[in-house]
């Protein structure tokens, strides 16, 4: 870890040997761009790998905000500063004849909404870190953003926003920790001879595998470091039987595409849906089995997990959550819907009919 612009530059050097085996002199500036965000995400791991160890060994309560939407904006100035290091990284840079203004122009804002409610969610993530509070996002990882503008002869442009054209610097792929989110097919109901139980089986399932990208949420003048966990869709291992693969690859391919399809035809409705179902089955997954890490059931599930809903899109995590309480671990009704309502937290921004979603 670098703490002087000496060992800034050394380290940068370095760096840009083993990424690319370039000196800097030979180096191109998105390969710079790469290095330094490299180097950053690196410097913040040291206190997020720290954050995720002391929130467990103290049973920090977890707050885990569901959105469809952050707009976290450039991220490379903000956390520069918010781990103290600005300074010195700008002149290391100077020094080594690189301008650090060019190397921030150059990254591309984050692809992951279009409105307010993206940057809410951006802005809560923020006071979480800085307010030393576990506090982690849950969303999908977009492969456009929504739409890039541009004025060309005094007229408006829109362009696609091919955000991730030069990767995500700051994202960390976590296979180990996909998981396979069901579509489709049919619930086949049997009574367990031994318990009495109606079990309900899924069957004929068309599955696609979640696969989490983790971001770093630095915190302002503290040590607490979050994470923004981003879900794509990719193919599972699972593959279907009875449907042509490229139509498979099509389908899944559309589920992390871009932000707000078009939902004024079924096939869009559909898709909305299926959106909504994928991250929020994906987040809720992964939530309940980093808890079981730590206990021995979810009794205590809703003492130790709060979720927040941002507005209606991921509203579907409440009967998600039934499902896997009843369905996957053996919870009465009763018991599951208090833990249920014990956990889930809504917010509503608007009375606007556009933002109150109806399925029909």
């Amino acid at each position: 870890m670098f703490n002087n612009k000496f060992d800034f530059k050394r380290d940068f050097s370095t760096k840009m040997v083993e990424m690319y085996g370039r000196s800097l002199e030979q180096s191109h500036i998105t390969e710079r761009y790469m290095v330094l965000g490299e180097m950053v995400r690196e410097y913040a791991s040291t206190h997020w790998k720290e954050s995720k160890e002391k929130a467990v060994q103290v049973g920090a309560k977890q707050m885990f905000y569901f959105s469809m939407e952050f707009l976290m904006g450039r991220m490379l100035t903000s956390n520069l500063m918010n781990l103290g290091i600005y300074d010195y990284v700008k002149t290391g840079l100077n020094e080594l004849g690189f301008d650090i203004n060019e190397l921030e122009d150059l990254e591309s804002d984050a692809g992951l909404g279009n409105g307010g409610l993206g940057r809410l969610a951006a802005c809560f993530m923020d006071s979480l870190a800085s307010e030393s509070l576990p506090g982690h996002g849950i969303t999908l990882r977009y492969k456009y953003g929504f739409f890039k503008q541009k004025i060309v002869d005094g007229n408006q442009v829109e362009l696609p926003d091919q955000w991730l054209a030069l990767g995500n610097v700051w994202e960390v792929r976590k296979p180990k920790h996909a998981v396979d989110i069901p579509f489709w097919g049919h619930v086949d109901i049997i009574k367990d001879e031994v318990s009495g139980k109606l079990v309900y089986l899924h069957k004929d399932a068309e599955y696609v595998k979640a696969v989490p990208y983790d971001m770093p949420m630095v915190g302002r003048g503290t040590e607490i470091t979050n994470t923004l966990r981003l879900w794509s869709a990719e193919a599972s291992d699972n593959l279907p039987e009875n449907k042509d693969f490229h139509q498979y690859l099509v389908d899944l391919d559309e589920i992390t595409q871009n932000v707000y399809p078009d939902d004024s035809t079924e096939k869009g409705k559909y898709l909305r849906l299926k959106q909504q179902y994928f991250f929020v089955s994906a987040g809720l997954q992964a939530i309940i089995k980093a808890h079981l890490r730590s206990y021995d059931s979810l009794d205590n599930f809703a003492e130790k997990t709060a979720i927040q809903l941002n507005d209606t899109h991921p509203v579907l995590a409440i009967p998600e959550l039934m499902r896997i309480m009843m369905d996957d671990y053996g919870y009465e009704w009763d018991t599951a819907w208090k833990i249920v309502i014990d956990t889930m937290g809504f917010t509503n921004h608007t009375v606007l009919s556009e933002a109150l979603e109806r399925w029909s």
